[in-house]
């Protein structure tokens, strides 16, 4: 039985050796998180609010704020384009002034 335990041991310890081999050598691309505020037209009421805020969260995006008028958006430019954004306004409806 201490055979079985010190070769668990000897394979726990090559195990965790290996795992921070692992560790140390990936590469974590960097996180780009970007603030934008979109100006929209077309936009009168909260219904149009409700819209647009629907339309961007089906995006990877942090919805800081939806007013008439507006979105004040947070995203990873590695995951999300601005083109994105600007689809989503128009798939609810609206368009974004540029």
């Amino acid at each position: 039985m201490p055979a079985i335990i010190i070769f668990v041991s000897d394979v726990n310890t090559d195990i965790s050796y290996l795992n921070n081999k692992l560790i140390n050598n990936l590469k974590i691309p960097e996180t780009k998180m970007k603030s934008e505020k979109l100006k929209i037209e077309g936009m009168s009421c909260n219904h149009c609010v409700m819209h647009v805020k629907k339309e961007l969260s089906k995006l990877d995006v942090n919805i800081k704020d939806v007013q008439i008028g507006s979105a004040d958006v947070e995203y990873d430019e590695n995951k999300v384009k601005r083109e994105d954004l600007i689809k989503a306004v128009d798939e609810a409806g609206y368009k974004v002034i540029i």
